[in-house]
């Protein structure tokens, strides 16, 4: 379920693409929305039933790693799958250093030192996550379980409350938000036990 949430977790770009649609309404953007979200659905199931009507019980997680390097086609997949990823990383490098910017020297002078070492910070910590976890889907479990349910449905339905009643704390004048809200709260608490459990302990999942 974390990888699922975070798979679908599109919801941080919807300003971004608000501003850049011609004659922008909240009508052309729920037909965007709509539609990437079902083209999504579409490619996610056809990879799935593919991967699934060739490997059978022998899928794994990564259907990268059943493809192996036999032939000259799977290497040129793995290959653009390494650039694809290689071009998409500075696209979420950027707005987390502004963010911390903003957060921390939003009073202080624009700085390129001070930039280059946040963004440095960032790439060196995803390359030791990456060399120190054995498997992407564990960090797609993790951040799904974190950092997308809290970005996605926490926060939109904490701010809604807040907006509306003047404090988060009124949760009875908002039903429907406030349940998204309580309801995140406990999902994400259990996904996330759930993503470190399977992580220090992979063979309580391969047992089943």
């Amino acid at each position: 379920l974390p990888t699922i949430v975070y798979a679908f977790c599109c919801h941080v770009n919807v300003f971004s693409i608000f501003t850049a649609l011609h004659r922008p309404t909240i009508r052309r953007m729920n037909r965007v929305a709509y539609g990437a979200c079902t083209i999504a659905v579409v490619l996610y199931l056809v990879l799935a039933y593919a991967g699934l009507s060739e490997y059978g019980r022998e899928l794994q997680e990564d259907i990268l790693s059943n493809l192996g390097h036999r032939t000259v086609v799977t290497g040129m997949i793995q290959l653009l799958m390494a650039v694809n990823i290689g071009l998409c990383f500075p696209m979420n490098v950027y707005p987390s250093r502004f963010t911390i910017e903003m957060l921390l020297f939003s009073e202080s002078k624009p700085s390129a030192f001070r930039g280059n070492l946040i963004s440095a910070i960032f790439v060196l910590s995803a390359a030791l996550i990456a060399i120190t976890l054995p498997k992407i889907t564990t960090v797609f479990s993790i951040i799904g379980s974190t950092s997308a349910v809290l970005v996605s449905f926490v926060l939109p339905a904490a701010f809604y409350i807040h907006i509306n009643t003047g404090s988060i704390i009124h949760l009875t004048k908002e039903p429907l938000a406030s349940i998204l809200l309580i309801g995140s709260v406990i999902f994400g608490v259990f996904a996330t036990l759930s993503s470190i459990l399977s992580t220090l302990y992979p063979e309580l999942i391969e047992s089943r």
